[in-house]
């Protein structure tokens, strides 16, 4: 746990002196930028008391989080908002943006957030929560309020991974997904929650996403999905997604998909299957040595100070204060 409360007052760390020591954008975001996504005003409330110095302590999040489930006297609805405006505050809430540490990669950003997200499931099944609400609040708002559509499917799945593991297969059809408000962002959690489910059927489903049509990231992860196991099922099929790779525009995907290998193969295993892939897909060999030879560390700057990894489609406008994330006149979200 130790290690985890660290990971996350780092990221926390991160991206405030990196977005305080810009001096391109001195302003501070006006109110319509900063309230870009509406919440119920109660849960807004109950969050701003929250200090986030203190939220970033993996027991004192869990333990405000438990409060608010537990309340008598807010709605499902506003247990979620509560829920997604606690990760805002620690900047672990996802609109289209991860800031991920200096010298890292995806795959071990995502890596750690299902560490915490294990550890706040274990804590919160003990609740007993009918998270049924939760679940129908999920299906019926991924059009149009993709924010707490997602947000819901995740407390779901972090308090009853059991029964969200049941209803989830909606999620898991493509056309469900396209037709979200932001595809992207309904996918990241849908990923989220697949793999806190543990259960292997519904991340092999997820895996048939890899013959869709997606955007980079979003099939960056699914990969980062099928690798948080071991099963030769999906390292198998990671191989294959190599193999197969064509799209230089989505190196990053090929990237990732590298970055998972060596994390779950011996070095000698890696060496041989990347030797074949090479062989057999030439495209693949400039990846492989650009990534070899920054020491598979693939998060790219942005520019030379802001270390964040952005989806496709999205625009940033960045304030002294934080970023407004918008996406096709759709959605906007200030982080």
């Amino acid at each position: 746990m130790h290690k985890i409360k660290l990971f996350l007052f780092f990221i926390f760390l991160v991206f405030i002196s990196l977005i305080t020591s810009r001096t391109v954008y001195t302003e501070i975001a006006p109110p319509e930028a900063r309230n870009a996504q509406k919440v119920l005003e109660r849960s807004q409330n109950i969050v701003d008391k929250f200090p986030v110095n203190d939220l970033i302590k993996d027991a004192y999040f869990i333990n405000r989080l438990k409060q608010i489930i537990n309340s008598s006297v807010l709605n499902d609805d506003e247990k979620v908002d509560a829920f997604y405006l606690m990760l805002k505050k620690i900047k672990w809430s996802f609109s289209g943006i991860v800031i991920i540490p200096p010298r890292s990669n995806y795959f071990n950003t995502y890596k750690g957030f299902i560490g915490t997200y294990f550890y706040y499931q274990k804590e919160l099944k003990k609740l007993n929560y009918n998270v049924s609400k939760m679940l129908f609040i999920a299906k019926k708002d991924y059009k149009t309020n993709v924010v707490h559509s997602s947000n819901a499917l995740l407390l779901a799945a972090l308090l009853d991974p059991k029964t969200t593991k049941k209803q989830i297969e909606v999620f898991l059809k493509y056309e469900t997904i396209m037709n979200a408000q932001v595809p992207d962002i309904l996918l990241h959690h849908v990923c989220l929650a697949s793999v806190l489910t543990k259960d292997l059927k519904t991340v092999s489903q997820l895996a048939n996403f890899l013959n869709k049509d997606l955007t980079e990231e979003g099939s960056e992860d699914v990969l980062c999905t099928m690798g948080i196991f071991t099963s030769k099922t999906f390292i198998n099929r990671t191989i294959r997604f190599l193999k197969n790779f064509e799209n230089m525009e989505h190196d990053l995907t090929a990237e990732t998909a590298m970055v998972i290998l060596r994390k779950r193969l011996d070095e000698n295993d890696f060496q041989k299957i990347m030797a074949k892939l090479l062989n057999t897909n030439i495209k693949l060999k400039k990846i492989y040595e650009a990534l070899r030879n920054n020491k598979f560390i693939t998060i790219r700057k942005m520019d030379e100070k802001n270390f964040y990894k952005s989806w496709d489609d999205f625009d940033i406008v960045i304030y002294e204060d934080g970023m407004l994330i918008k996406y096709k006149n759709k959605f906007a979200d200030f982080f």
